[in-house]
């Protein structure tokens, strides 16, 4: 493929933009690479104005259709991108585009144990991409394990709860929730979950398991800001997780999830999303 400069305003390092775009940054700059023309009011056509299905996206990206939704949900309400749905799929419109077209990316040689490829850059959340997290700290690509047992072996070395094996029922859960969200996006959670439980600046401390993580705390560390898991104004008390099922209290002992009612213990028999989650 012929390759061309991607013009980018420094505008965009500001902080302003990288809260507002967190991740989204990433198909923000596949939108610009993509452009083939811009009006005189500044707005640039997208492939022409070819609609564009997820699954055309997911060919670079590999990432889930989650993601992909929330992206666009991201760059359109801070009016970085216009989208028109077609039956074909949408068309993506980028406002204030520049870009200049027809210019070739200089040569530059590389070793080729160093070269890397735009695909291998991990996707970033800003909040996470503000702390003191390297890259190296998150090996995204790693050749002898699967995604499921290298989201395992990476939860394990948090050293959040440590798991001795990886029983069925975590591998169900995994593979379940690699169906909604990226590998990229289920490691970036997994990791400011463990910043926000060893930062003594910040008021969340309850530990899940990671079937439990992954069930209810995926989104949450996922999508928060990690500056809205500070103490406010370094006083105040840390929220504890408590569960119920229509009203009674669900506590959890030996694997297994019980309902209690009336004094009794009653084993769980539905699913987690019956289960509501409250912090008190």
């Amino acid at each position: 493929m012929k390759g061309y400069y991607i013009e980018v305003t420094n505008n965009l390092l500001e902080p302003k933009h990288q809260e507002a775009m967190k991740e989204s940054v990433w198909l923000f700059m596949w939108l610009l690479d993509k452009m083939t023309s811009i009006s005189e009011e500044g707005i640039g056509k997208v492939l022409g104005g070819k609609p564009i299905k997820y699954e055309e996206v997911k060919n670079d990206f590999n990432i889930a259709r989650t993601t992909y939704v929330r992206w666009i949900k991201i760059l359109e309400n801070g009016k970085y991108i216009k989208t028109t749905r077609t039956p074909a799929g949408l068309v993506f419109y980028v406002n204030k585009a520049k870009k200049v077209f027809g210019r070739d990316v200089p040569k530059i040689e590389h070793h080729s144990d160093v070269a890397k490829k735009v695909s291998d850059v991990p996707k970033m959340d800003s909040d996470v991409a503000k702390t003191d997290i390297q890259y190296k700290t998150i090996q995204l690509h790693n050749k002898n394990n699967t995604d499921i047992q290298f989201i395992f072996e990476y939860w394990n070395e948090q050293n959040i709860i440590v798991h001795s094996k990886l029983t069925d029922k975590i591998k169900t859960k995994i593979i379940s929730t690699l169906k909604d969200y990226s590998q990229k996006d289920i490691l970036l959670a997994i990791r400011k979950y463990k910043i926000v439980l060893d930062g003594s600046e910040y008021f969340w401390t309850y530990r899940w398991t990671l079937q439990e993580f992954l069930s209810r705390g995926l989104t949450k560390f996922l999508d928060t800001p990690i500056d809205n898991f500070k103490k406010s104004n370094g006083f105040e008390k840390p929220k504890k997780e408590k569960r119920y099922y229509q009203g009674n209290p669900v506590v959890s002992k030996n694997g297994k999830d019980y309902v209690i009612s009336g004094g009794e213990w009653l084993e769980f028999a539905g699913e987690d999303k019956d289960i509501e989650v409250r912090y008190e």
